[in-house]
């Protein structure tokens, strides 16, 4: 699997939920991804509430903590939101370059 978004070949992906805060760190090698970091921090009870973040500030602090806990210094980062608030819009592309489709793609968010 390729991410044309990605401009290195490694990223760290963070998955932010109701309790805890999930980091995965991957590599892609010749042999295809590869785990390089794994991750979680509990949040509090109050920090997200029904899906909404209540308190930002500690859910923040958290991703920072536990950023700087497994020593991250990967700069592309990947994530994905789900819930009511999410919007969703479908397109369509003609064939192209993975470039030209980068582009369109930042075009059309």
């Amino acid at each position: 699997m390729d991410f044309p978004f990605l401009k290195k070949k490694d990223a760290v992906a963070f998955d932010i939920g109701s309790n805890s805060i999930k980091l995965v760190q991957m590599i892609q090698t010749k042999k295809g991804w590869e785990l390089q970091k794994l991750g979680m921090a509990e949040l509090p009870p109050e920090a997200i509430v029904d899906g909404s973040i209540i308190d930002s500030m500690t859910v923040t602090n958290t991703l920072k903590d536990l950023i700087k806990e497994h020593g991250v210094k990967v700069k592309d980062a990947v994530s994905s939101l789900t819930g009511h608030s999410v919007i969703i819009k479908k397109v369509s592309f003609p064939a192209m370059t993975e470039e030209e489709l980068a582009d369109s793609i930042q075009w059309e968010a």
